[in-house]
C-alpha cells in the first residue's frame, strides 16, 4: 500500500497510552480523550480506535460496559473508525478464552458498531498502514 507524502503542516497524533504504537511518520504523542490515533488539531473531530484480537474479544464479552462507553465517546466525533488487528477469518474462529462462537462474536460486533454508527475494519497486520491512509486521506479532504 503506497502512502502519499503528508503535507508539511500535517502531523499524526498517537495516544500516549499506546503500549506498542503503530509506526507513524513524525508522530506527536498526546493523551487523547477518545481514540488512539488522529491528526494534530482534529483530536475532537476524528479518531481511530485500535483493538487487538484479544482486546476485541474482551470488549464484546467481559468488558462490554467499558466498550459501550468507548463507542459512545467515538460516536460524538464527526468521524471515527475501529481497526481490529486480526483477519476476519481468525476472528470468526472464535477465542479460546470466551464462550461466544466466532459467528456470535461477529454478530455482536456488528450490532454494537451499527448502534453507535462506528465503521470497523479487520486490518490484520496492516493496521498502521490503514490508519495512516484513513487519517491522512480524511485530513486532506478536510483541507481542500
Amino acid at each position: 500500500m503506497e502512502t502519499e507524502e503528508p503535507a508539511i503542516d500535517f502531523q499524526f497524533v498517537v495516544d500516549t497510552r499506546e503500549k506498542t504504537p503503530w509506526a507513524m511518520p513524525t508522530p506527536v504523542a498526546k493523551a487523547l480523550k477518545v481514540g488512539d490515533y488522529t491528526a494534530v488539531g482534529f483530536e475532537n473531530i476524528f479518531a481511530i480506535e485500535r483493538k487487538s484480537y484479544d482486546d476485541m474479544y474482551q470488549c464484546i464479552t467481559t468488558r462490554l460496559p467499558h466498550f459501550k462507553r468507548q463507542l459512545a465517546k467515538l460516536a460524538k466525533l464527526k468521524h471515527a473508525y475501529l481497526l481490529i488487528e486480526a483477519s476476519a477469518s481468525a476472528f470468526l474462529l472464535g477465542h479460546i478464552m470466551h464462550k461466544l462462537t466466532g459467528q456470535q462474536a461477529l454478530e455482536r460486533l456488528i450490532r454494537l458498531t451499527n448502534q453507535y454508527n462506528i465503521p470497523f475494519c479487520f486490518c490484520d497486520r496492516k493496521g498502521g498502514e490503514i490508519a495512516q491512509q484513513l487519517i491522512y486521506r480524511w485530513w486532506s479532504d478536510e483541507h481542500r
